[in-house]
Formats: structure tokens, sequence, C-alpha cells
């Protein structure tokens, strides 16, 4: 008997204990481009736009990401929202852009931002093929 009734406490004490605050999300720690470098390996779309691919780490508690890239010279900012750990922009070539990423889950308001970065997005130059004899 008396273990039924220390049993009915238990279940008492556990059905009133307040559920715990869902957990903001965590900040990404960015990974490429690098901080202040000069990113040469983005795809050549046209001669004054070139498409850059963003890569950062899992955030704790996070279900999605949002990057921001802005050009610091025309102030023009694009966005984009993923669940991936990545996502590709068309940036001007020659430019200096700065480029950050917000997390947020669904159980929360929270929103983290990363660290701020900046790069420079080279002028990719052409692959030169050797000429074929005539």
């Amino acid at each position: 008997m008396r273990k039924i009734i220390l049993f009915c406490i238990g279940v008492l004490l556990l059905g009133c204990s307040k559920d715990s605050p869902p957990k903001g999300p965590e900040a990404a720690l960015l990974t490429f481009p690098e901080r202040n470098s000069e990113c040469t390996t983005g795809t050549d779309l046209n001669a004054v736009t070139s498409q850059v691919e963003f890569r950062w780490q899992t955030a704790k508690f996070t279900d999605t990401y949002e990057l921001r890239v802005t050009n610091v010279n025309s102030g023009v900012s694009q966005t984009v929202t993923t669940a991936a750990l990545s996502a590709r922009l068309p940036l001007e070539k020659g430019a200096l852009h700065r480029w950050n990423v917000l997390t947020r889950n669904e159980k929360t308001e929270v929103v983290a931002t990363s660290d701020t970065w900046q790069f420079y997005n080279a002028v990719l130059k052409p692959v030169m093929r050797p000429s074929r004899p005539k």
C-alpha cells in the first residue's frame, strides 16, 4: 500500500511540474567565404556577376537559416532563407561584400545573429585554352 501511495505522489509531482521554455537558436559559425578574403571560387555568370556559395556550420536549436549579403559599395542587400548549411547568390564582381546568417526556430521568436564577415568578390579570369592549329 505504501508503494502505491508513493507512486501516486510521484505522478502528481511530475504532472504538476512546469515545462521548461523552448530554447532559442544558437548563432551559426561562418566558414566560407572566409573573413577578409578574396573570393575567387564563384561561378562566372556574365561580365559583371558571379555566383558565390556561402557556407556555415550547424547551429543548435535552429530550423532555418537566413543568409544576408550586402554590397558595401552600393548598399544593396540580398537575403535567402534555407534549412541547408549553404546558399548561393549572384554578386557583383570586383566589389566588397559583407555577410552574416540569422538563425530561427519555430518554438520561439528569438533570433540569433552570427558574426559579420566581409570579402572581396574577385573578377574571375577566363580559362585560356590553347588555340588549335589551322
